[in-house]
């Protein structure tokens, strides 16, 4: 806060007492130094106005030290300490409250953030001390040239607003990329209108804007909703705390604090709205609703642990390792998501630009861990993706083989309808692989970065709606059906997903799941198409192949994966296959990306020809 202005000249003993010594200032100065002038005056006399309140409120600051925003402001600390236990209560343990529908089921116990009860933030917020420049922000301490919608210090609110830096934003994970990700800079006049506000990078990372087309990006739409909505911005300096804690070991006290109290502020809000039917499942309290969904506790970043299979290249794009593995969805939240979507019709009538496409990517990220059917429909941020990938161009490329082997299917399932979808979906997997790599290896035909994200959520999204119950598998099998062989397919399909699509980190991948769930469909199959499993023999062996790198991923799964291993042996054997590179040149007719698995894959081959299966 600044010191009073030197001016005064009255004594201290009396400074409290004393009228306010005004100067006044031209509202549109002409020079430099009139505007310089103007601005610390201005600043002098709000300085003074706050240094009256906190002499005079003395003795309730004393009282109470630690308030939430400041200890000089005793009548906001009682509000606050009188509707705590309501705000941090009313979506945790109320009957009758939305949030205690459950819908989905996805987010599990053992992923749920648990919610501290009012006492323990409470103590969380008691043993934390606040520098003492805090100590003297009083609630009339704004600074006329930036502020924002809270009551929070700028010290505190500024740092973590402004993430967002001029020029080149960090790359998306691509280790063999780099391309510059661009950032965007708003002149935001409706905050301040003095400052340019630096967009925070997460709005770059989500929307992914076309530097050459920065008018018709949504990340402007979004950084001045935020900044003109109080419950918004509460909800944004919480989720950005949420993702600075899978970077550290432990928040700084300060930020700690300020994540719990951004938390009850947003509770808080989202609570009052739901008395009003208009604002219930308004776009602005759905989004509220989505930060605490999905930025729950941080899982720390166990880097020291082998993660086999490889994965990647695009590890980061869209925040997918952050969201798909570092942070925990809060299901208590999620729950109340999916309920306030239904009551509001589904994700068709949102109005808000790119909020749909971002509740659509978040739904895509709890059933890729899950491995369940997305509950809404594929909305792309940009153009449709099916578009950009019939755009995507094989003639000469280096990877044009990839998806060619699928073909078989047509000659295995005719009769099967479905086998066309899941054809044209294992297709898109193909196709989406191409652009990756005309993207990572910067060719001139390469795709934008918001391209390849619509793409890849929905082939994702594709490759997940056509997943089956497992208790259907034993429904429709029959000696004549090909439900199994289909399965064995998809299956095969989410482990190159998983490892070169839409790479969940470790251990969020269900990578064990479906090395246990791919043995099962091959078993079955086999034992049903024993005379006809000779034409298909490319299409099991890549299939076997992809059952074994899922499996190296659990150390329970040892003896999965050693009969994997005994199947391959057999295979390779059978197909007189010599070399790695004539299993590689099998294996690029399906799915598979060479930068990214090829150690993995040389790794098996090692091992295949080192095992004795008949001892």
């Amino acid at each position: 806060m600044s010191e009073p202005n030197s001016d005064d000249t009255t004594p201290n003993s009396d400074r409290s007492e004393a009228a306010p010594r005004l100067r006044f200032v031209s509202a549109r100065p002409d020079t430099k130094q009139g505007r310089r002038e103007a601005r610390a005056a201005i600043r002098a006399h709000a300085s003074q106005a706050s240094w009256a309140k906190i002499r005079k409120h003395g003795k309730q600051t004393r009282r109470d030290p630690i308030s939430p925003i400041g200890s000089s402001q005793h009548t906001k600390s009682q509000r606050l300490s009188s509707t705590d236990e309501h705000a941090s209560t009313e979506l945790v343990s109320s009957s009758n409250d939305i949030f205690d529908v459950s819908i989905s089921g996805r987010a599990s116990a053992s992923s749920q953030q648990a919610v501290p009860s009012r006492a323990a933030r409470q103590a969380i917020l008691d043993s934390i001390s606040i520098p003492s420049p805090l100590r003297a922000v009083a609630v009339g301490d704004i600074d006329p040239f930036t502020s924002y919608p809270s009551r929070m210090p700028k010290e505190v609110a500024t740092p973590i607003v402004d993430q967002g830096k001029p020029g080149i934003a960090p790359a998306h994970g691509l280790a063999e990329c780099t391309r510059p990700v661009p950032t965007c800079v708003l002149a935001d006049t409706n905050v301040s209108g003095h400052l340019p506000l630096l967009v925070n990078n997460f709005f770059n990372i989500m929307f992914l804007p076309d530097p050459e087309r920065q008018e018709q990006s949504v990340v402007q739409h979004w950084i001045s909703w935020y900044m003109n909505d109080s419950t918004l911005f509460h909800a944004l300096c919480f989720a950005q705390l949420a993702r600075s804690s899978t970077k550290v070991t432990e928040l700084k006290p300060i930020d700690r604090r300020a994540y719990w109290y951004c938390y009850s502020e947003v509770v808080r809000e989202v609570n009052r709205r739901f008395s009003d039917p208009s604002e219930s499942c308004s776009d602005e309290n759905i989004l509220a609703v989505l930060a605490l969904a999905f930025h729950g506790d941080a899982t720390p970043d166990e880097t020291d642990i082998p993660r086999s299979p490889s994965q990647g290249p695009m590890n980061s794009m869209q925040g997918l390792e952050t969201y798909a593995g570092y942070l925990n969805p809060v299901s208590l939240h999620v729950n109340g998501l999916a309920r306030m979507l239904s009551l509001r019709g589904g994700i068709a009538d949102i109005e808000f630009p790119g909020l749909a496409a971002m509740l659509s990517y978040g739904d895509l990220l709890l059933a890729s861990r899950a491995l369940q059917k997305p509950i809404y429909p594929f909305v792309p941020i940009g153009e449709s993706p099916e578009l950009t990938l019939a755009a995507v161009d094989r003639a000469h490329h280096p990877l044009a083989q990839l998806g060619s082997g699928f073909r078989v299917l047509r000659d295995l399932i005719p009769e099967e309808e479905s086998a066309e979808e899941l054809l044209v979906t294992l297709q898109h997997l193909a196709t989406y692989s191409l652009a990756v790599y005309d993207y990572v290896m910067g060719r001139p035909q390469a795709l934008k970065l918001a391209n390849l994200a619509d793409q890849r959520n929905f082939v994702q999204h594709s490759l997940l709606s056509l997943n089956s119950k497992s208790n259907e598998s034993r429904e429709q099998l029959n000696s004549e059906d090909t439900f199994l062989l289909k399965e064995a397919c998809w299956t095969s399909g989410a482990v190159y997903s998983l490892i070169a699509i839409f790479p969940v980190p470790h251990p969020k991948a269900p990578f064990g799941k479906l090395a246990k769930q791919l043995k099962q469909h091959l078993i079955y199959t086999s034992a049903h198409f024993a005379r006809r499993w000779q034409t298909p023999s490319p299409l099991v062996l890549w299939m076997t192949f992809m059952g074994a790198l899922a499996s190296t991923a659990d150390d329970e799964s040892k003896e999965t994966k050693a009969w994997y291993i005994t199947v391959l042996e057999r295979l390779v054997h059978r197909m007189l296959i010599l070399s790695w590179e004539n299993l590689r040149e099998h294996l690029l007719k399906f799915l598979w990306f060479p930068s990214t698995s090829d150690t993995d894959g040389q790794q098996l081959w090692r091992e295949i020809h080192t095992s004795n299966p008949f001892t």
